[in-house]
């Protein structure tokens, strides 16, 4: 079966880095004897035509599309165009956080697509083109994380199957998605060296924060790829693909402390003289100065970290299990062990929050020793807690016009949250704040290393600022 993976047109792209969901799903794919190709479109600079010339060049039997939330305008509009444009049109899946979010309810909305695959799609997605291309698709499939209608049109959902030994997986197929061929920038905008490439280590978050739905993506439970399998894969991407640089993008990587240090010192030990960083963000209190000094001495230069609020009541309904004095705690060991970057994740406009919580959390961006800081608004994501207990409120209404929204710089006036204006106002207030003080801007000044970049801190900006 010939299979395109897709990444839809975005109305307002932002980092355009290779997407290793979608390798991955190629991996699987290609061990099971299908023909895969990778279309970003983004990285393509393909309009709707663009992709509907794509299609007509080459037709594929299968499209799959990985959706966030904020592809599922430009998406749902894609799918149709396929509807219209081919007699036979190719069966269409779908699969990403804002499937796994909503699980069968996502089937139900976008009226395009025949499939959807929620959680891990490594196993599934292989599974449902064998069964199309066999015409052996009962009724009921035993196919892990399907979403799929039956005769009456009633939308059944199979459980999501997680992968329990990583390794397994393989690498994802870098050879349909070359590093060297993407613009120099990165998940982490920041980067030290080029050509650039984001890797996975670890899959799985144990935490309940309430505005997080990663758990509907990739489990709950911690799982580990071996350090051989992640060295192996740096090997194959300095030699093959020329990195220099490398991207963690996991979710919890120095959740397991003996992991992570095992991999550092193996980093050390192999002398790859690759650089990284974790843009996606770590653990406060998993951090501690041997661990810290111990990355840097690897490559790591820049590190995220959730910080989120600088108010003890909003903390609390996060549920971060964070104090103030924790956060304080941990970012000054985080700069009195290492020379790495540290960057601040703040989210403002959390349901319940009040100005003085906001400028709460202003104060403690401005007091802690951070390099660079996201002022991000809160959007209620699918399969969120939070966005849960909201809709059944009747705060929000669980349509697609609510959560293609989810874009962390628009607000949503829901009742429960601030009057946009005034959010937005904060949060100008925020970015003006923190970054124009002289030690913080000469230090992003000395960080840009292409064009790219330029254009990605403009962008961010017009959108903080429109």
């Amino acid at each position: 079966m010939d299979v395109l993976l897709v990444r839809p047109l975005q109305a307002r792209p932002h980092e355009i880095v290779p997407d290793i969901g979608l390798g991955y799903l190629a991996t699987a794919l290609l061990r099971r004897g299908h023909t895969v190709r990778i279309l970003d479109c983004a990285k393509e600079r393909l309009g709707m035509e663009g992709f509907i010339r794509v299609l007509r060049e080459r037709p594929p039997d299968l499209v799959g599309f990985k959706l966030f939330s904020t592809d599922i305008a430009s998406g749902s509009c894609m799918m149709e165009r396929i509807r219209q444009e081919f007699s036979r049109p190719p069966v269409i899946a779908i699969g990403g956080p804002h499937v796994s979010g909503l699980g069968g309810a996502a089937l139900r909305t976008l009226r395009p697509a025949d499939f959807g695959i929620q959680g891990e799609a490594e196993i599934g997605l292989p599974l449902l083109a064998e069964a199309i291309e066999s015409g052996s698709l009962p009724e009921n499939p035993a196919i892990p994380g399907l979403l799929y209608r039956v005769a009456d049109q009633q939308v059944r959902a199979n459980p999501p199957f997680f992968v329990e030994n990583l390794d397994e997986l393989g690498m994802p197929s870098w050879h349909l998605m070359p590093p060297a061929t993407y613009p120099k920038q990165s998940f982490g905008l920041f980067v030290r060296r080029f050509p650039t490439a984001p890797i996975l280590t670890t899959r799985g978050c144990p935490f309940r924060c309430t505005y997080c739905a990663g758990f509907k993506v990739t489990g709950r439970k911690l799982r580990k790829r071996s350090v051989e399998s992640v060295l192996e894969e740096l090997a194959l991407l300095k030699t093959d693909f020329g990195i220099r640089d490398f991207t963690i993008v996991d979710d919890n990587f120095t959740l397991d402390r003996s992991f992570a240090m095992s991999l550092c010192e193996a980093l050390i030990a192999r002398r790859l003289d690759l650089s990284w960083s974790c843009p996606n963000g770590v653990r406060l209190d998993t951090l501690d100065a041997e661990l810290v000094a111990t990355m840097e001495k690897a490559g790591c230069y820049s590190v995220s970290v959730g910080i989120e609020s600088g108010s003890h009541r909003v903390l609390k309904y996060m549920r971060k299990h964070l104090t103030v004095a924790q956060i304080r705690e941990r970012v000054h060991l985080l700069r009195s062990a290492s020379r790495i970057k540290i960057t601040g994740f703040f989210m403002l406009g959390f349901p319940g929050e009040n100005p003085v919580d906001i400028e709460q959390t202003i104060a403690l961006a401005l007091s802690l020793p951070l390099d660079r800081a996201a002022f991000s608004i809160f959007s209620p994501l699918p399969g969120t807690e939070i966005s849960q207990g909201m809709i059944q409120k009747g705060r929000i209404q669980p349509v697609e016009e609510v959560f293609q929204r989810a874009d962390f710089d628009s607000v949503l006036d829901s009742g429960e949250t601030l009057p946009s204006r005034q959010v937005k106002s904060l949060q100008r207030k925020a970015v003006l704040s923190f970054y124009l003080r002289p030690r913080v801007f000469r230090g992003i000044l000395k960080e840009i290393r292409s064009l790219d970049q330029v254009r990605i801190i403009a962008r961010r900006l017009s959108y903080v600022f429109r």
